[in-house]
């Protein structure tokens, strides 16, 4: 049964969708990212982080949906504020939480524990209001 770990990413757990997943969900539907809901899909890959040195599954998320935002179609086209966006955003993350390594946040703790599906849910909570401020910054910034 699906237990919410957190109100403002209610599909996130253990039984549900992954860190991912879920930030890039949530970016969409609250419209950070132009995207159809079924992008999430792309995401489900990164399930379980693909091994111990990768990146937090919400740093991915959210990265992604910065991308959709100032991301390039073609070659040559400036890059400059996707860039500047995700630095920034990879920057605060990890000011916030310490880290932007999945095995890093996670403390050696078994990924399945509910201590720590508890604290993963927050982390994506709090990337995505990093993400989606950073976005908007980055719309204004776009419209100059």
């Amino acid at each position: 049964m699906h237990q919410v770990l957190n109100e403002k990413i209610p599909y996130f757990s253990d039984d549900g969708l992954s860190c991912a997943e879920s930030t890039l969900r949530y970016l969409i539907e609250h419209g950070y990212a132009d995207l159809p809901l079924d992008t999430v899909r792309i995401m489900t890959g990164l399930h379980g982080n693909m091994g111990r040195c990768a990146n937090c599954g919400a740093v991915n998320g959210s990265v992604a949906a910065i991308g959709a935002n100032f991301g390039r179609r073609e070659v040559g086209e400036d890059m400059t504020l996707l860039y500047e966006l995700t630095e920034r955003f990879m920057r605060e993350f990890e000011q916030t939480f310490g880290s932007v390594k999945c095995a890093e946040l996670m403390e050696g703790k078994d990924p399945a524990l509910m201590e720590q599906q508890h604290k993963c849910a927050d982390i994506v909570a709090g990337a995505v209001d990093i993400a989606a401020r950073i976005i908007e910054e980055g719309r204004a910034a776009a419209k100059k």
